[in-house]
């Protein structure tokens, strides 16, 4: 009943002193030990860097900030004046 019932579910099973075992693609490598790599391990510290966030336009802060400055310090006929020029 059970290698039955393992059938319809998994496709393959057997019987092997009395216990029900399966049968999966990839027991003839399950078991071997993983490769090694030839290179060093990386530091850690080099290694979380690879993750850190990072700011995509480096200096946008800081041009935002400039711009924001100067038109605190500009008078309403400038800023309508430069909204011209941009357009």
């Amino acid at each position: 009943m059970a290698v039955r019932l393992l059938d319809r579910v998994h496709g393959k099973g057997d019987v092997d002193m009395g216990r029900v075992t399966e049968s999966h693609k990839y027991d003839d490598i399950i078991h071997l030990e993983r490769p090694r790599s030839s290179h060093q391990p990386m530091e850690t510290a080099m290694r979380a860097a690879q993750f850190a966030p990072f700011a995509a336009l480096s200096g946008h802060e800081e041009v935002i900030e400039e711009t924001a400055q100067r038109v605190r310090t500009m008078t309403e006929a400038e800023i309508t004046a430069q909204a011209v020029e941009d357009i």
